[in-house]
């Protein structure tokens, strides 16, 4: 399976966060109850469904309750090594990819960018990248380097804790990153192989009922 699923959730949908409620972990469900806004929540609740739903379509159901994390915080299901994914979520969207080979998946609301966040996290390329170009894009130009950083330091298993400024996405990482955006979001995957946009399911509200309609009610699942 090689896949990148994306659902933009632009007016959230309190019906279609109660059925994902119902089809996620208690301590999902725990942790989307902590947040406010109702764009924030489905998203969270999202992640985890969309995994569920690949690896049911994969014939791995059985497997998911062995959600195990590694040191650094990267999700597997430790009786199916093969079955690679990984989830982000930020307001108004989920992103999902999923691989027969590591991966990581980023994705980020389009802001104004942070030269603080920048002179913290990124190496004097990405500084340079963001800086030379035309001044109205250098929002995206920062998004695209943080989702790209984010989504290597996930497929490389170390977590967001690593030293991110201690790598250049705008140079040779030993790595493949296929990045796109919206009008609004950023979204980035990494892997050994490419992905393209051929791999890229784009599910509107209806699909996504869809798919956690065919989710039986959740078993006790080890997910967060």
């Amino acid at each position: 399976m090689k896949e990148i699923w994306v659902y933009e959730s632009h007016n959230a949908s309190e019906k279609l966060a109660s059925l994902a409620a119902t089809r996620v972990s208690a301590q999902r469900r725990a942790s989307a109850a902590r947040l406010k806004r109702p764009e924030d929540k489905l998203p969270l609740l999202l992640g985890e469904a969309f995994v569920r739903a690949a690896a049911q379509r994969s014939g791995l159901c059985e497997a998911f309750s062995q959600w195990n994390r590694q040191p650094g915080g990267k999700p597997f299901l430790s009786h199916r090594p093969s079955f690679h994914f990984n989830i982000s979520h930020t307001a108004g969207a989920v992103l999902a990819a999923f691989h027969t080979a590591p991966v990581g998946a980023d994705t980020e609301y389009i802001g104004h960018g942070d030269p603080a966040l920048a002179r913290r996290f990124f190496a004097p390329g990405e500084i340079d990248f963001i800086r030379n170009g035309p001044t109205e894009d250098a929002a995206r130009r920062f998004c695209r380097i943080w989702t790209q950083k984010e989504a290597y330091v996930k497929f490389s298993g170390q977590g967001i804790t690593g030293a991110m400024a201690n790598f250049d996405v705008t140079s040779d990482c030993g790595v493949r990153f296929f990045c796109f955006e919206t009008n609004v979001h950023c979204f980035c995957v990494c892997a050994r192989e490419a992905f393209t946009e051929s791999d890229i399911l784009h599910l509107n509200t209806n699909a996504v009922f869809k798919l956690l309609a065919a989710l039986p009610e959740i078993p006790d699942i080890d997910g967060s």
